[in-house]
């Protein structure tokens, strides 16, 4: 059973021969967890080991301290197509951004897959442990993310390689040239 609130319950099992028998189970209130990442994105990156506020530049944002939105997925460490669970936050010109993920994930460990509208997924190298306040940085060094699929932006800072826009393929090829192209020459901002 899954999606009960907190509360008693009274649960009726019923065997192929009749007999029954009735228990009482007590559900507590499993609490969200809050859990943070830093990732810098290479196409917002400012020179100054942070990001330009790409929503305020592009007019829909109005804040100095914001960049842009990311979507992170847990995945499963065992069948990593699997999804668990998934957050959107705003992500900070300081690369950080505060996640809200539902109780169940706490005490366990998943891959995070973060995914940029402007940014080739990536994913942490290992799988992390869920717990309330948590972090991963992805901006320490290219072994934080899978398989070091990260660029160094400069000495120390690691950034999500940028480039891979709409239709996302997890891959910056002449695909992607097109849609760069049309937005310069239309002098699209963000």
């Amino acid at each position: 059973m899954t999606g009960l609130g907190a509360g008693l319950y009274y649960i009726l099992i019923t065997d192929a021969n009749n007999c029954q028998l009735i228990e009482t189970v007590t559900i507590t209130d499993v609490n969200d967890i809050t859990f943070n990442i830093t990732a810098i994105f290479e196409g917002f990156y400012d020179g100054a080991g942070g990001m330009v506020p790409a929503l305020l530049n592009a007019g829909v944002g109005t804040s100095l301290t914001e960049t842009d939105t990311v979507l992170v997925e847990l995945r499963d460490a065992l069948s990593p197509t699997t999804v668990v669970a998934s957050a959107t936050a705003v992500i900070s010109t300081a690369g950080e951004a505060q996640l809200t993920f539902p109780g169940s994930v706490g005490g366990n460990s998943y891959y995070i897959a973060v995914f940029h509208r402007n940014a080739v997924q990536t994913w942490s190298a290992l799988p992390v442990a869920m717990v309330n306040n948590g972090s991963y940085d992805f901006t320490t060094a290219s072994s934080q993310a899978y398989f070091d699929n990260m660029v160094e932006v400069s000495s120390g800072v690691w950034a999500f390689f940028g480039g891979d826009v709409s239709p996302q393929d997890e891959v910056v090829d002449i695909l992607d040239q097109g849609n760069v192209d049309n937005d310069s020459f239309n002098f699209v901002g963000g």
